[in-house]
């Protein structure tokens, strides 16, 4: 009987982690992290604050648990596109790799406020646990990626991981913002350089890729 309740207080507190993770990612659908609020959240989820604190201390925290949700996703990803390729060279690793953090819009934007807003402002618990998953994480995606690639070298494959996911959240904050940027900038005459992002991205794929695995 105690091991039954145990299970349906679980699967309760599942449910309603996933209610409030619902909510976040509708409200972030239309509005800029920074907008957010925690009763915001609360309301949309249909929860008190105090209610919403029994599961997660801070906004950041919930946007933590979406991170890990989608980089989670992403390996994934990467794992069922690659695992049909029976051998790479170098221009058709360079274009599966990027597709994959193409498809991961949010991946790279919640990346690009990692250090800046998220773990910075994530309660102690939250971060210590984002950090371990994520680096698990990583660990399952190099594993898969020396099986599957000319290198042998964890640090390799891991540093490249890291890298590519750091650049492609790097620029995305500059693509997703250029259209507003542009047009000021044409309306005062001012001079603007378009950022065509999947070439920008594919390029930067294409010269890590050949320093970490086709030199």
């Amino acid at each position: 009987m105690k091991n039954f309740e145990r299970a349906r207080s679980e699967q309760s507190k599942e449910f309603r982690i996933q209610q409030i993770l619902n909510a976040s990612e509708l409200i972030y659908s239309t509005t800029e992290f920074e907008k957010i609020t925690y009763t915001q959240i609360a309301k949309e989820a249909r929860f008190t604050r105090s209610n919403l604190y029994k599961y997660f201390r801070t906004k950041e925290d919930i946007f933590l648990h979406l991170l890990l949700s989608d980089l989670t996703k992403w390996i994934d990803r990467v794992e069922s596109l690659f695992i049909s390729h029976e051998s790479f060279h170098h221009e058709n690793f360079s274009r599966l790799w990027t597709s994959t953090l193409l498809d991961n819009e949010r991946l790279l934007n919640l990346r690009s406020i990692l250090f800046t807003h998220l773990e910075k402002n994530a309660s102690e618990g939250s971060f210590l646990e984002f950090k371990n998953n994520s680096r698990l994480q990583i660990e399952r995606l190099t594993e898969f990626l020396k099986k599957n690639l000319p290198v042998e070298e964890d640090k390799k494959i891991s540093e490249f991981i890291l890298l590519s996911l750091s650049m492609g959240s790097g620029i995305f904050p500059l693509y997703l913002h250029q259209e507003k940027g542009c047009k000021l900038l044409q309306k005062h005459g001012l001079p603007f350089n378009e950022i065509n992002f999947s070439e920008v991205l594919n390029n930067g794929v294409r010269a890590l890729s050949k320093v970490y695995f086709f030199s």
